[in-house]
């Protein structure tokens, strides 16, 4: 996959897995290309080492010789979201590794929509995790969250005071918005996987996903009913 951003200190291109690499230092911002094969290949990539599956196909930028983003404290997340009727109620999931350490969580709205979800379960995972310090790598099975990060859209849109072109403004921006914030205060890598392939943990967070769609007495999605309009964040250009 390509994946670029004029802000990007290297970009790799070839036919393994883009992985966006936010750093908490802003000039810091980086593009690496991970060989993933082994997530289509395996029903549970989780078995697969973390230094392995982090190393693979890196390169140092900038001097960076102590590979700071990419160490064994590293949390993954696999995430996944769900909406009957889209719009429709909707759920989203998330499952932490953290170390020795797996925990759920998940949720759901009352009315909203998949994408919304899919951004939703990002979110409540990475603002679940306390230790700062930490780097994390996100697995979905959403092209449209990790082609948005990846391939700089969600950050042209921010820079472009939440517009998506000259004359529409660009959906979601309130959760993009928060995403994009989250980026910020630590190392954050995203990776895409194929959903429904076999891999036990992204089947897991599906399965959560939906049935939160189906409890009791779910919660309005604010940013749904009434969507936000940020004041402009940047000029158009």
């Amino acid at each position: 996959q390509k994946a670029r951003d004029t802000a990007c200190m290297g970009v790799w291109e070839c036919g393994s897995v883009g992985v966006w690499e936010y750093g908490s230092n802003g000039s810091n911002s980086r593009v690496a290309i991970l060989n993933t094969e082994h997530l289509n290949a395996t029903a549970d990539v989780s078995r697969r080492s973390p230094d392995l599956e982090e190393s693979r196909g890196r390169r140092r930028m900038d001097g960076d010789d102590e590979g700071t983003a990419m160490n064994s404290e590293r949390i993954h997340i696999y995430t996944d979201g769900a909406c009957s009727g889209n719009p429709g109620p909707g759920g989203w999931a998330g499952l932490i590794q953290d170390g020795g350490t797996t925990r759920e969580i998940s949720g759901g709205f009352a009315r909203t929509t998949n994408n919304r979800m899919e951004l939703y379960s990002v979110i409540a995972a990475l603002e679940s995790i306390t230790e700062m310090d930490k780097s994390a790598t996100v697995y979905s099975d959403s092209r449209y969250v990790v082609d948005m990060i990846t391939q700089g859209h969600a950050q042209r849109w921010s820079n472009n005071g939440w517009m998506r072109d000259r004359t529409h403004l660009a959906q979601n921006s309130d959760l993009w918005k928060r995403l994009l914030s989250l980026c910020q205060e630590r190392d954050i890598g995203f990776v895409w996987v194929r959903g429904h392939d076999g891999n036990e943990i992204n089947e897991r967070v599906d399965q959560l996903a939906v049935a939160a769609c189906s409890a009791e007495d779910l919660p309005i999605d604010e940013g749904f009913v009434n969507p936000p309009i940020f004041p402009s964040d940047g000029l158009f250009g």
